[in-house]
């Protein structure tokens, strides 16, 4: 109420059933304690100061960097101190302090000159290289051919050639602004790193590196996504002939999947849906995002809300005009797979435990979504999993100490009724299913099963 001296919040609690193995009672396949039908009455209630929870990133930051002074030509490069420049925030940005001024002036990047005039201050930034390229002086190709007839009307006499070249000197055309002679060109701020080693798992993160006022102790609770890697020379020979075929334009389902991995470097794979009994002119791509291959919780693949309109815009901007373009994530089944392993006799029990581990590890692999399938780049959409899949996997890992591979029973995880379901020797997919498999500290019975015989 207006005038009170104090402000008061509602505070809802609610109970979904706990599965806690360190609790009385514990059942790997059930909740101890169903949830509860009527509002609990609270006895007590205490409140206290546990930490704040801030954005991190996995970066070195720098900042009023001097690349150098500008010599007043056209394309000049300058380079950054470092390379793997990450991709800019609000406040990163060039700078130019024109000899004579004491305010610097900003200037803007952009992807390619195509669209700057002589007096816009554009730069081009290679993240990849740190390389700083300003606005070129080009040729125009219209020119070329009128610098060939001019040449031919040479030969025949027919035109003065005073004024032939100087229309000839004016067929040059300058992209984006140069800098004055003298100018100093400064990178106002920039971050650097990245990379899949900054994706971790939760509660990874506890030590600080340097001490802070009030602060005892850091954690992730939340595994820490988003890191990709530079593009490899392999990954450039797959990206050529795409970028050749598609023109960066969007017309084809081919050409939708194709340029949704250019669309942002944090894409690993794209299925564009087919457009039998939908809207004409919708196009719904499902997308795999870029994650670490080690076992962790089903919410490193669900796409945030930045990355679904960064990708709806790069891919709207290149389809034909009427077509509505719309991401989401894939349809993931979750699921286990028990194992029982014959060992070699001439192996101590030492490495049994190794053994299970070194098991378990292919498993989550191979039934991943990224790393999975028999070519390792991800399981295929609606490809079935069969037993006889997991026993040639494992045949072709070469686990030392395994003989041969045993009974297989594969269950898939019923998110309804919130339990595993045993099925018969195989599991069948939809079109738009993936299939992935993980385990987390506070879910151990969730993950694969391995015995050993």
């Amino acid at each position: 109420q207006t005038g009170a001296p104090y402000t008061g919040f509602w505070v809802r609690c609610v109970y979904k059933g706990h599965n806690d193995r360190h609790l009385a009672g514990y059942d790997a396949e059930r909740p101890v304690q169903p949830a509860y039908r009527r509002s609990p009455r609270f006895t007590a209630l205490e409140v206290s100061a546990v930490g704040g929870v801030v954005p991190a990133t996995q970066c070195t930051y720098v900042g009023n960097e001097l690349l150098g002074e500008s010599n007043g030509k056209p394309g000049q490069e300058f380079s950054l101190q470092s390379d793997a420049i990450l991709e800019r925030v609000s406040g990163e940005y060039l700078e130019a302090l024109e000899p004579g001024k004491t305010e610097p002036q900003i200037w803007t990047e952009v992807t390619d000159f195509a669209d700057s005039g002589p007096n816009d201050r554009h730069y081009i930034l290679d993240s990849a290289r740190g390389l700083v390229q300003l606005g070129p002086l080009v040729r125009e190709p219209a020119q070329l051919k009128e610098d060939v007839e001019f040449r031919q009307q040479i030969q025949r006499a027919s035109y003065e050639t005073s004024s032939t070249l100087d229309d000839n000197e004016r067929a040059q055309q300058q992209y984006g602004k140069v800098p004055p002679k003298g100018s100093r060109i400064y990178m106002k701020a920039y971050r650097t790193g990245g990379g899949t080693v900054g994706n971790l798992q939760p509660r990874a993160l506890r030590i600080l590196k340097s001490a802070v006022p009030y602060v005892a102790r850091v954690t992730n609770y939340e595994a820490t996504t988003g890191g990709v890697d530079g593009e490899t020379l392999d990954q450039a020979v797959m990206r050529v002939p795409r970028l050749l075929r598609t023109r960066d334009r969007a017309i084809t389902i081919e050409d939708y999947e194709a340029l949704a991995l250019d669309a942002s470097s944090q894409i690993h794979r794209a299925k564009c849906l087919p457009t039998s009994g939908r809207a004409t002119g919708r196009i719904e791509l499902l997308l795999v995002q870029k994650q670490p291959g080690a076992p962790t919780n089903h919410g490193r693949f669900r796409l945030s809300q930045k990355l679904r309109e960064e990708v709806e815009a790069f891919l709207q901007d290149r389809s034909i005009l009427g077509t509505s373009v719309q991401v989401k994530a894939a349809d993931y089944l979750r699921v286990k797979v028990k194992v029982k392993v014959l060992t070699d006799n001439t192996y101590p029990s030492s490495i049994h435990e190794e053994i299970v581990r070194t098991t378990q590890q292919h498993l989550y692999r191979f039934l991943n979504p990224v790393t999975g399938g028999w070519s390792e780049t991800g399981w295929e959409f609606g490809n079935t999993l069969h037993e006889s899949d997991i026993v040639g996997y494992l045949h072709k890992q070469r686990v030392m100490g395994v003989r041969s591979i045993g009974d297989i029973q594969l269950f898939v995880w019923d998110i309804q009724e919130q339990h595993w379901t045993l099925t018969d020797n195989s599991i069948s997919l939809t079109s738009v299913q993936l299939i992935d498999s993980w385990v987390s500290d506070h879910e151990p019975f969730m993950g694969h099963v391995v015995e050993l015989a």
